[in-house]
């Protein structure tokens, strides 16, 4: 029989893959690639040579070893894999088996016989950078930080040209370590042995953010903000500041960055990361003015312009903030974000026809749904229903939650627009498969409430809170509901209870528990909950509630007060009249 290669075997397996260096949780064994990158290239009729890597024959019981171990890791059978490929890379002085015992093993979580392969492979292929790479990773993982250092100093051994590039790599391999504070004690090592390398240095703080150390990142950061001279790159600061922030010192930040902008206003992207903290503390006017000065000197900056053009709008500036999102809806970056806000400007204006053509023109995906359901709003405002209805079952959805959002819309706008057989028409074929899905279950369930089908609403709400016992928002309805309804007044208050216990400070539940109190007679306890539920939200229902409980203590001329205020604020609530009639008030 004729020999074959390492690669010609793994090509008859389906190819060198590529492998990660760790199983995923959960991951499919049987799909599981086995390779972190290519060992070999294995494209038919290509040279697969590389230095170091010279294929060479294998004896048939050496090949039958190496079929074992593949297929015995593409059926998931790792240690039996790990196992197979450690003895033949123990026997075999060949670069290649080495290389595939390490990343299976790595790939296995099996560290020790990792790091023996790993030892293996680059003392094979000593020109292997990537082979020191996986060798001092190994060792790092295997608790060896003195070697592990050591090793990732061998590999800074570089000239100086290639220095930056060598440790933006080693960067990246110690950010995918799970020991993440060894990865950073290791490479605040190596900033020691090289300080002033700018790359070290940030390097360092990013793994130190890695590992939650926020105060340290900023430490390590600061030397390279400390030069006034020359501005650090833009990463560097963006960092340094998000660091800040994380640490509550965003005004620090602030006063930095004024100052550094002053000193060098040709830094257009430090410019505009002061203009965007500007934004973030609200502070508009400050954060137009940057914004302002950045587009002049990057006129074709789209983010630069697109935040301009946002921020114009939150000054009312509409004129301004128009003209540059018809700058940006020319083509380009930000095209369809420009769309939908000229289309929000044109509604401002009582455009609805202009509105309708830009939304129209939308074409993102997701930027399209928004367009198509402010569309559907403007339609119904028109007073064409069946346009906008047409409109939205028209819309591309890209997955189930996309459609079922657009199914709540529609039956919503029906319910708004007084059609409420067709309403519930729409939600019961959303939910007639009996899958489960909360919002519409709850959306069906308030309809139900108007149509009088209590049992329906019980059903629905029941299913939600049996899927979700801590949705403070359907325990709150069902409660209310009985309260409301029905006589069952016992276990409307335990629901309210348990909704007020999962979100104590919500309007709505104290609201509810002041009216199940107010039903159990208990009416100095619930104007306790009520009046809390007015100071958080003055509202005609809440003032309603109030004004019955104060009627039923007695206090006449103080409940008329209430419902004389609350009229005068909703003349035709129709929760207060129903309240004023049902007690036989005349308002």
């Amino acid at each position: 029989m004729k020999p074959y290669t390492l690669c010609a075997l793994l090509t008859l397996l389906g190819g060198c893959a590529a492998v990660p260096d760790r199983a995923a949780p959960g991951a499919d064994a049987s799909r599981a690639p086995l390779g972190l990158e290519t060992v070999f290239m294995a494209k038919p009729g290509q040279d697969t040579r590389q230095p170091g890597r010279e294929p060479r024959g294998f004896e048939e019981s050496v090949l039958y070893r190496l079929l074992l171990a593949e297929l015995a890791g593409h059926r998931g059978k790792y240690d039996i894999a790990v196992d197979e490929y450690i003895a033949l890379a123990r026997e075999i002085p060949d670069a290649g088996v080495a290389e595939r015992a390490a990343r299976v093993a790595a790939y296995a979580s099996r560290k020790t016989e990792a790091l023996e392969a790993a030892t293996l492979w680059s003392q094979r292929a000593p020109e292997s950078v990537e082979a020191r790479h996986v060798r001092a990773v190994m060792l790092l993982r295997t608790g060896d930080a003195a070697a592990a250092l050591a090793a990732f100093q061998q590999l800074l051994a570089v000239p100086p040209e290639e220095m930056s590039q060598r440790l933006r790599l080693i960067t990246g391999l110690l950010g995918r370590e799970d020991d993440k504070a060894a990865a950073a004690d290791l490479m605040g090592q190596l900033v020691q042995a090289h300080p002033k390398s700018d790359d070290a240095r940030f390097g360092w703080a990013m793994l130190l953010l890695r590992a939650g150390r926020n105060e340290a990142a900023r430490a390590a950061l600061d030397p390279l903000m400390a030069d006034t001279a020359r501005p650090p790159e833009e990463m560097i600061v963006g960092t340094w500041v998000s660091v800040l922030q994380q640490l509550d010192r965003t005004d620090e930040a602030l006063t930095w960055l004024a100052s550094a902008v002053r000193r060098h206003p040709e830094a257009v992207e430090m410019r505009a990361i002061y203009a965007r903290l500007l934004a973030d503390r609200q502070r508009f006017p400050e954060a137009r003015r940057e914004f302002e000065q950045v587009a002049r000197r990057a006129p074709d900056n789209a983010e630069v312009q697109f935040a301009l053009g946002l921020l114009y709008m939150e000054e009312g500036k509409v004129k301004q903030a128009e003209a540059v999102f018809l700058r940006l809806a020319a083509g380009g970056a930000r095209r369809n974000e420009a769309l939908l806000n000229l289309g929000r400007i044109a509604e401002l204006r009582g455009q609805t026809q202009a509105a309708l053509d830009y939304y129209a023109r939308v074409d993102d995906p997701a930027a399209r749904l928004d367009a198509g359901l402010r569309s559907a709003l403007l339609l119904v405002n028109r007073k064409d229903l069946p346009a906008a209805r047409a409109l939205l079952q028209g819309l591309p959805t890209e997955s189930q939650e996309q459609r079922n959002q657009l199914l709540r819309f529609e039956a919503e706008l029906l319910t708004e627009a007084g059609e409420l057989a067709q309403a519930m028409t729409v939600y019961d074929a959303a939910l007639a498969d009996g899958r489960l899905d909360a919002e519409l279950l709850y959306g069906r369930a308030m309809l139900a409430e108007r149509l009088g089908r209590l049992d329906v609403l019980e059903r629905d709400l029941r299913r939600v809170i049996e899927a979700d016992p801590r949705n403070a928002q359907a325990l709150n309805a069902l409660g209310y509901t009985l309260a409301d309804r029905t006589d069952r007044l016992d276990e409307a208050e335990k629901l309210i209870r348990r909704a007020l216990e999962i979100s104590p400070d919500d309007f709505y539940i104290l609201d509810s528990m002041g009216w199940v109190l107010h039903r159990r007679g208990r009416h100095e306890e619930a104007l306790v909950y009520l009046r809390r539920a007015q100071a958080l939200r003055p509202d005609p229902e809440v003032a309603a509630h109030i004004a019955a409980v104060l009627w039923a203590l007695g206090r006449r001329e103080e409940a008329r007060g209430v419902w004389e205020a609350a009229l005068k604020e909703s003349p035709a609530n129709p929760i207060i009249l129903e309240t004023l009639n049902r007690l036989g008030v005349n308002p």
